[in-house]
């Protein structure tokens, strides 16, 4: 269970207005995140929805333990976050692989170096055959497609068997068929290995798709937690889903659909 309780963060922003070097500069306060207060359970799929510098990837980072919150407290099972830890795993945008390392290498680097598991060629094998890339185990990641090295990624971040896996628009780049093919994968791994999973998203749709919970945020605060009561397929054509991502539309746009948007919505129009 993840605990945000009144969590608060600014950086520090220098004035535009130029010194000279034996002079102090002067430095302001940019508020990015202001008294979050979020509960997410066990097991549970959370998606933190919201437009760019509404403090998503900020809150991912404090969740990490890469920044700390200037006001407020997490918890993680009852125990402060203080720094990083191997059971918050991290996929970011690109797949941050090593590229020196084969397929094999990169997945097994976990439970093989840091949990120094001894059967860690059995956890390589095994998420080797569940991400479909056994047959590439020897490949470089620049001899691999955008799709293929985010589930090596992925692959990665599970073999470290984190108790919650925190995820920062890790399709984005990806065109909308492999995007899709992703998502499905990622879906499939959670049900399978049961964990925590924190994923951003500025998409609408892929939010609905994925998430039991989904929170959204705008200019530093929650404006609303959403529980998606559908079962898993989930149908984008629904009256369901159409009605949910018309609410989140209302909330992170107000009345303007974002371009993104009115296509999808210009392709469901009968001809």
């Amino acid at each position: 269970m993840v605990r945000i309780q009144h969590v608060s963060k600014s950086f520090e922003k220098k004035s535009g207005e130029r010194k000279r070097f034996f002079e102090k500069q002067e430095k302001a306060k940019l508020g990015v995140l202001d008294d979050v207060t979020i509960r997410i359970e066990d097991n549970q799929f959370v998606c933190l929805l919201g437009k760019s510098g509404c403090g998503k990837s900020t809150l991912l980072n404090l969740l990490a333990g890469y920044i700390k919150a200037d006001n407020g407290r997490i918890w993680v099972n009852d125990k402060e976050i203080n720094g990083p830890s191997v059971s918050r795993g991290v996929v970011f945008q690109e797949h941050a692989l090593f590229p020196w390392y084969t397929v094999r290498e990169n997945i097994e680097l976990g439970p093989k170096r840091i949990r120094k598991e001894e059967n860690y060629k059995e956890i390589t094998d095994k998420y080797l055959n569940m991400i479909g890339l056994k047959a590439y185990e020897n490949y470089y990641p620049n001899q691999l497609s955008g799709g293929m090295k985010q589930r090596v990624g992925i692959a990665r971040a599970f073999a470290n068997s984190p108790e919650i896996l925190l995820m920062d628009e890790p399709f984005s780049a990806l065109d909308p068929d492999t995007r899709e093919m992703m998502q499905n994968e990622l879906l499939n791994l959670w049900k399978l290995e049961k964990k925590t999973v924190i994923f951003i998203t500025h998409s609408v749709n892929e939010a609905i798709k994925l998430a039991d919970k989904v929170v959204v945020l705008g200019g530093g605060h929650v404006l609303k937690e959403v529980n998606i009561e559908m079962e898993r397929p989930r149908d984008k054509q629904s009256p369901q889903f159409i009605a949910y991502a018309k609410e989140f539309q209302r909330l992170i746009h107000g009345e303007k659909i974002p371009e993104e948007e009115k296509e999808v919505n210009d392709r469901k129009e009968p001809a």
